[in-house]
């Protein structure tokens, strides 16, 4: 200071930094030693002197030894004249502080390494579509059906593959559809005291499954997994899906239909041939070759001596299905002693004078001599008291199903849905490349 006035900020810090460097130049000298000085015009450009060129980056400073700081321009080497003084320390002169690191800018090298990928793309996952926000991804939605994928690829061609897997899909796709459509809708009309006691109940199964792997969360993680291959937390998500679709089922579904008796009445009338179908004629046919003499007499004599009808058209010299003792089926519709049983007329005039159990020979049939013998009637009529429950329930699920798809018809107007069978052809290509036939 000089006259009592604080000097200019830019002398203090000039004389800061002289001092600083000063005591860094010395050649190892301790304090009390003598060296160079230096002072503020040490630090400007001579007069005449060129601009020195800006370098940035780690370079050392040549003049001081220190590193420059890092975006600050790097003054390097100055021009000075001869009979400038030396601003190089004595114990930096001759000392090599390493390479200077200079930038360079221009075009970047290029390789000439081939980049070529070593093997060909897989499809790790893929996301094929949404369902009313919710995305599908192929392998959660084919993983459940791999196995099968796999095992028909083995049997069928690939165009038969193609059209069976084509089919699977879609119907998972469908039942996807309907599922995520109800839960959403059962969501959206829970009450409050409804959400609250779904969470209760949902909190309770966790508890019941902790309690059976001894109240241990981690052991029931583990045997979520082991069973089936899902988090406790899948687990839960599906419980809570079931029970809104079961809600939603209930309340939408199952309210719209109903089943009168007059329903189950009408419909047993519709099903006449399925609940009273027509009755069944049993008969035995022995039929033998009339020139083999001996045979004939065999037969005949067998049968006269008591022997059973079934045994005796057993036997090989039988004509007519021996092996199942001469058995002969026939269906037949109205009255018996009008029916045909038979693609002879002079069997069927034979079969409609008998009664179950009678029998009736021999005569002769072409060049065959016959015995024939009707072993009894069958009528499976189910009357409408028997009929009935199965009735209900037969009109239950075709009613419920038909309210299903209506109701869901509905849903998927205002839903957002990508375009099923966009959706569809992905999986099958991802399923082909996956689990398809090869070659």
């Amino acid at each position: 200071m000089t006259g009592g006035r604080a000097a200019p900020t830019g002398a203090l810090l000039a004389g800061v930094l002289g001092g600083v460097l000063a005591l860094g130049g010395c050649g190892g000298g301790g304090l009390g030693k003598s060296g160079p000085t230096l002072s503020p015009e040490d630090f400007a450009a001579p007069s005449g002197a060129q601009p020195a060129t800006q370098h940035t980056a780690a370079a050392r400073d040549e003049s001081s030894g220190e590193p420059a700081r890092p975006g600050e321009p790097d003054p390097g080497p100055t021009p000075v004249a001869s009979d400038a003084p030396s601003r190089t320390p004595p114990a930096a002169r001759g000392t090599s502080r390493g390479p200077r690191l200079i930038s360079t800018p221009g075009e970047p090298v290029r390789s000439t390494t081939n980049a070529d990928a070593v093997e060909a793309p897989v499809l790790v996952n893929a996301k094929v579509g949404d369902i009313n926000g919710r995305p599908i991804y192929a392998d959660e939605f084919l993983e459940p059906m791999a196995d099968r994928l796999r095992a028909e690829a083995a049997q069928k061609s690939p165009s038969e593959w193609r059209t069976s897997a084509r089919m699977n899909i879609r119907r998972q796709l469908e039942l996807l559809l309907s599922d995520e459509l109800m839960r959403a809708e059962a969501i959206a009309s829970l009450t409050p005291e409804q959400k609250q006691g779904l969470r209760a109940f949902l909190q309770g199964f966790r508890d019941v499954k902790v309690r059976e792997s001894r109240g241990s969360s981690a052991l029931a993680e583990r045997r979520a997994l082991e069973d089936t291959g899902k988090s406790l937390d899948q687990t839960l998500k599906e419980e809570e899906e079931v029970t809104l679709i079961r809600l939603t089922f209930a309340q939408e579904i199952n309210k719209r239909v109903n089943v009168s008796w007059r329903d189950i009445v009408l419909r047993y009338e519709q099903d006449d041939e399925k609940y009273r179908p027509p009755p069944t004629a049993r008969f035995r046919l022995i039929r033998v070759r009339t020139d083999d003499a001996q045979a004939v007499a065999l037969i005949g004599a067998s049968l006269e001596g008591g022997d059973a009808f079934e045994s005796v058209a057993s036997r090989p010299e039988n004509t007519w299905h021996s092996d199942d003792g001469g058995l002969h089926e026939a269906v037949y519709e109205g009255e018996y002693t009008e029916a045909e049983f038979f693609g002879a007329d002079a069997l069927n005039e034979k079969a409609r004078t008998l009664h179950a159990g009678e029998w009736t020979g021999p005569f002769e049939l072409g060049t065959s001599t016959c015995w024939l013998k009707l072993d009894g009637i069958e009528r499976q009529e189910i009357d409408l008291y028997e009929a009935q429950l199965g009735i209900y329930e037969e009109l239950l699920a075709e009613r419920r199903s038909s309210e299903w798809r209506r109701y869901i018809n509905r849903l998927v107007d205002r839903a957002r849905v990508t375009d099923l069978d966009a959706i569809q052809d992905r999986l099958v290509e991802i399923a082909a490349q996956r689990y398809g036939p090869k070659g």
